[in-house]
Formats: C-alpha cells, structure tokens, sequence
C-alpha cells in the first residue's frame, strides 16, 4: 500500500462509525472535471438559541485530499480546493496524524452535537 494509500485506509476506518455523514469517493476516469479524493456532508449543530438547541436543516460541504507525509496538492487540486472554499465548503488536507486528528476533532464537534439528546427532543430523529 502506498503512503497516501495508508493514510486513506486510516481515515476511511474512523469515518466509519459516523453514519450520518454522506461520503463520495471518486474514482478518477479522465472523464470530467478534476476533483478531490473524497466529498462528505457533514450535519450541522447550532448550539443553544435562546436556550434552545437547534439543528441546522442542511450540511457542511467537506472536501478531502489526501496525501502522503510531506507531499502538497497538486495545482489543480489546490484550485478544485480554493474553488470550493470560494462557495464556502469546508476543505482539508490530511497527509498524517496531526491533520487526522484536527479533521476528526471538529467533526466530533457537529456530528455528535447534531445527534445530542437535546436535538434529537428537539427535532425528532434523524431521518433516514
């Protein structure tokens, strides 16, 4: 397994627990626009309004590349990144733990709050 392939597989085992996260991970063909490694929407939590807990009705928009310890994006993949934070997504490069665990600590952060008691009295469960 290649470096980049590691640090993939390390990812993919800990997103795992965290069903309510979309993910899309492309698989390049040639064909299309150039992308990134892997897309998720992410549930937002907006914690207490007036005392009460409110889940946001959409998602944040995540772009990930992943690379290997040391190495950078492409050109292009820089541009697919800066033009998706352009429209206000959420983009991240992870090439080791550091980055992982930065990426997995602000996830925590909205998944679980959006799935918190407090939403899930709130709104009801989250729907399928």
């Amino acid at each position: 397994m290649t470096p980049e392939g590691r640090v993939k597989a390390q990812f993919k085992r800990r997103i795992k627990p965290y069903i309510h996260v979309y993910q899309h991970w492309p698989v390049p063909s040639g064909f299309g626009k150039p992308g990134v490694d892997c897309y998720l929407c992410v549930p937002i939590w907006l914690g207490g309004i007036d005392g009460l807990a409110s889940v946001f009705p959409h998602g944040a928009f995540c772009a990930i590349e992943f690379k290997a310890p040391g190495k950078v994006p492409t050109p292009l993949q820089q541009q697919t990144l800066n033009d998706i934070q352009a429209a206000r997504g959420m983009t991240w490069v992870i090439s080791d733990d550091v980055g992982m665990n930065i990426f997995f600590r602000w996830l925590e952060k909205i998944y679980r709050g959006a799935y918190s008691e407090e939403a899930r009295i709130l709104k009801g469960p989250p729907k399928k």
